[in-house]
């Protein structure tokens, strides 16, 4: 049995009936045909996160829409909102990578599970059969089949579907479609959804010039300054800074920044959204002035983000990325030990260095790290590591998240103030 979603939020149960079929059991759908105009009632939305961060990524959706979001599955939220939501998200989320417009969620045993599910979805409603379309699977489970059999069965579907429905046959395009449709296969459960973000994930960040030798992702360093309760005019430090990744987005996220203002979306060529009816995002032209340079400028981001480097090159890198991000002279990049650095701040939020990144003994520096953090002056720290267990703080608690192919815990601390 499939649960499709309409773009009405109406719900219907199909079997395996041919199109024709499964329309009479559908009730009569409102302004969602190509070039009729936005849809004004919820959709059921699926979004991709950090896996192990979903909660944090619900308060951020939450925020910018007024959503319930809820964990679907290790990586993923979903929840219901009006069309308006995939424009917001898209444009000024800092934690989610991609936003979906969910259409089915069923049971699958078989591969014809799929082309069923698949094929029960309304697609005249949804897009634009003279432009070409493409289908990304994933599945995760043991099954007889594998994700290319995901992907040819659904995209068959949709296939079969418009030329029946809509009289045409649409373009297929597996390289740089048009219109793109992610098919998640998870044990025995079967997502669809149109994507609304499009092939380059939301976690890219266009000041990211100079990449660090171990990344860090900027939608976890969002997340963290999220659970070390940073707010707009917080001192940030990050006495392990790489390429200033975690002060940077700190400072984007106080001058209200959108992530990436000048790049494009999916949903602009889906017709069944329109992002006319949204409010552009206006981004700050130039330079963004720090409190240092003009205090009585209320332009001025409020608060300080500094970060700290033991080696010069990522320095230099950082201070790159900063000036890249046009926060020259808002983000402060040095070079320091971290286990020597006076500490002062509100939040203290950092990727600590993992083994392969590490020279010298580990446990050491954690150790020094930790005493030095100790006997500084801060409210909260967040820090992502894969040795929790070396650390000697006053942990708050501490959340499993995958980091890449390992698995990390972030720790967060309480310090003894300022």
């Amino acid at each position: 049995m499939v649960l499709v979603r309409l773009p009405n939020r109406a719900a219907v149960t199909t079997t395996r009936n041919s199109a024709s079929e499964t329309n009479s059991r559908i009730a009569p759908l409102t302004s969602t045909r190509p070039g009729s105009g936005p849809v004004t009632d919820d959709h059921e939305f699926l979004a991709t996160t950090n896996p192990g961060l979903e909660r944090v990524a619900c308060r951020e959706i939450e925020e910018l829409v007024g959503a319930d979001a809820e964990r679907v599955y290790r990586g993923a939220v979903g929840f219901s909102a009006p069309a308006s939501a995939a424009f917001a998200l898209n444009r000024r989320s800092r934690g989610l990578h991609r936003v979906l417009v969910q259409v089915a969620d069923g049971r699958v045993d078989a591969i014809e599970d799929v082309y069923d599910a698949t094929r029960a979805v309304p697609f005249e409603e949804y897009f634009d059969p003279e432009r070409s379309f493409g289908v990304r699977a994933t599945r995760h489970g043991h099954h007889e089949f594998t994700s290319v059999d995901v992907g040819d069965r659904a995209g068959q579907a949709v296939v079969d579907r418009l030329r029946e429905t809509a009289g045409t046959r649409i373009p297929v395009d597996l390289d740089d479609p048009d219109q793109v449709l992610r098919a998640f296969v998870r044990d025995d459960r079967y997502l669809l959804g149109i994507d609304t973000t499009g092939e380059r994930s939301l976690h890219r960040r266009p000041y990211r010039v100079c990449e660090h030798d171990a990344p860090l992702r900027p939608t976890i360093a969002h997340q963290l300054l999220r659970l070390a309760g940073f707010e707009p005019g917080d001192d940030v430090l990050d006495p392990m800074c790489g390429s200033a990744t975690i002060p940077t987005e700190a400072a984007l996220w106080a001058a209200g920044r959108p992530p990436d203002p000048d790049r494009g979306y999916a949903y602009e060529r889906l017709p069944f959204l329109d992002p006319s009816d949204s409010d552009p995002v206006q981004d700050p032209p130039g330079d963004a002035p720090s409190r240092e340079d003009d205090p009585d400028d209320e332009g001025a981001i409020p608060g300080s983000y500094r970060g700290i480097d033991e080696q010069s090159r990522w320095v230099r890198c950082g201070r790159v990325n900063a000036e890249a991000a046009g926060l020259d002279g808002v983000v402060e990049v040095e070079e320091g030990d971290a286990t020597e650095v006076d500490v002062d701040a509100d939040v203290v939020v950092s990727n600590l260095p993992f083994g392969i990144r590490t020279v010298g003994d580990m446990a050491a520096l954690y150790e020094s790290f930790s005493e030095n953090l100790g006997a500084g002056r801060w409210r909260t720290a967040a820090l992502l590591t894969t040795s929790p267990d070396l650390l000697d703080l006053p942990v708050e608690r501490e959340i499993p998240v995958t980091y890449g192919r390992l698995d990390a815990t972030i720790v967060i601390a309480d310090g003894p103030g300022r």
